[in-house]
């Protein structure tokens, strides 16, 4: 006298583990159900590390480029940059307002930004363009804590840092800078 076992047929084979229905048998093997349990949770764990990165991804991007506003009122010296422009050391800062690039060898970005400020210069003889190449520079990288580059400084006619831009500039953002020092 043992207990009735439901029918199973193949129509309902593949369906049994996955029925709600409490009366049907599960006849997978423990060791089935722990490797299904298994693949289920790293499946879980994968999808939560792409929404991650996603989420990362998203914040890295909204980031990049913007201004940041710096209160710190550091006046940038010329001489500790040991700058140089065809040759000879940079010894003022623009009329202005001032553009401090630092670059490194190795970023294609930096290429592009320094180009974009050159021709920013060459339009408006209020604004300098300074670029630093940091590549053998951690102490003014670490001065200045530049975690990326580019990294672009908006100085006064004085050299002091009024904001920060880390990445490629947005050509908005730099124009809402330079106008706030009075450059078109």
């Amino acid at each position: 006298m043992g207990l009735a076992r439901p029918l199973v047929s193949p129509k309902n084979f593949s369906k049994i583990g996955h029925n709600p229905n409490p009366n049907q048998v599960d006849y997978r093997s423990t060791k089935e159900q722990r490797i299904e349990e298994a693949l289920d949770f790293r499946i879980t764990i994968i999808a939560a590390l792409v929404l991650v990165a996603l989420a990362a991804g998203f914040w890295w991007r909204a980031r990049t480029g913007r201004a940041k506003l710096v209160r710190s009122g550091e006046i940038v010296d010329l001489g500790k940059l040991k700058a140089t422009r065809a040759g000879q050391p940079v010894t003022s800062f623009g009329k202005k307002a001032t553009l401090l690039q630092f670059s490194t060898e190795v970023c294609s970005i930096c290429v592009q930004t320094a180009k974009y400020f050159k021709e920013l210069e060459s339009k408006n003889p209020d604004l300098t363009h300074i670029e630093v190449d940091l590549t053998d520079r951690m102490d003014l990288a670490a001065h200045f804590n530049v975690m990326q580059t580019p990294t672009t400084l908006v100085l006064d006619r004085t050299g002091k840092v009024q904001a920060r831009i880390g990445g490629a500039p947005k050509l908005n953002v730099i124009q809402q800078e330079l106008a706030k020092l009075e450059i078109k």
